[in-house]
């Protein structure tokens, strides 16, 4: 029989939550805080997460986001439309759903067309997928790499094509891999090797006054600790490196659990962060477990 914290869990456990950020992109890279403009947390059951900038107009900003379903443990991809001052969700529309779970679906803009390559490691593959404008929906274009990879991105500088991200069997770990576009196929030719946990990506590469950068996941103590901004350089002759960057976390009490993912476009920044599904309940929870832990076991 469940005990009363295994009852209270989907009460008081945390969850992922998209938040518009009001700090200018400048600021945040001086190391000014994040302020947040969470949004609409979706019905009951599904989070969102990893959320990549499609569009934006003064009024509203449509996003990608992986939508977590808890009873499936599965999760899809959704676009969602927000009002930007408030956060409300305006429009939730599945646009790709797979037998196998879906996340962190980057979006590649090419010759006018949209296409997003989602993580999809339970396939064992690494697909592009093009938006079909008369089904509204993303359909399969090609196989990329059967490479396990992890929190993909793409990059393209110089006539060169890289797909850039860690791998399966160390998701958290400290090596950064980078496949190379050569003809229709992408091979592994270089890695970094960082001291730390840091080498799972938290977003697309962006550029910031010409200075490239890669929002990176910290997850020295936990998933989900927060976010490095790294400087990311390459030269064709001496290869990638890296700076040392600006490291995010959440302060706002009410996502003071994590930072997750990084994405800026357009001037906009979208993040998510964890935070507890009834945070007062969970501080009570957790007040209570203290003195009365022998009664709620």
């Amino acid at each position: 029989m469940p005990n009363l914290r295994e009852r209270l869990a989907p009460l008081v456990g945390s969850c992922w939550r998209v938040a518009l950020v009001t700090t200018p992109l400048a600021d945040i890279l001086a190391g000014a805080s994040l302020r947040f403009v969470p949004i609409e947390a979706p019905e009951k059951g599904v989070w969102y997460g990893d959320p990549f900038i499609l569009d934006v107009s003064p009024r509203e900003i449509t996003l990608l986001v992986e939508a977590y379903v808890e009873q499936k443990l599965q999760g899809h991809i959704e676009r969602l439309t927000i009002a930007r001052t408030t956060g409300q969700v305006l429009e939730a529309k599945t646009v790709l759903s797979l037998p196998t779970h879906l996340s962190f679906p980057e979006i590649v803009r090419r010759d006018g067309e949209i296409f997003i390559h989602p993580e999809n490691i339970a396939s064992g593959e690494h697909s592009l997928f093009r938006y079909d404008h008369a089904q509204d929906a993303f359909v399969f274009d090609r196989l990329l790499t059967k490479v396990p990879l992890v929190d993909v991105v793409f990059h393209q500088s110089g006539g060169e094509e890289w797909l850039i991200g860690s791998m399966d069997a160390d998701p958290y770990g400290r090596t950064l891999h980078f496949l190379k576009k050569q003809g229709d196929a992408y091979e592994a030719t270089a890695q970094l090797r960082f001291p730390e946990f840091i080498a799972r990506n938290a977003g697309s590469l962006f550029r910031f006054e010409g200075q490239l950068y890669r929002p990176a996941q910290i997850c020295n103590r936990h998933y989900g600790e927060g976010v490095l901004l790294q400087p990311l350089n390459y030269d064709p002759h001496t290869g990638w490196s890296v700076g040392s960057g600006v490291r995010l976390h959440a302060t706002d009490p009410r996502f003071s659990q994590g930072l997750h993912t990084f994405n800026t476009y357009e001037n906009t920044v979208v993040v998510d962060c964890l935070s507890y599904r009834h945070p007062n309940l969970r501080r009570l929870m957790n007040w209570l477990y203290r003195p009365f832990r022998h009664f709620l076991v």
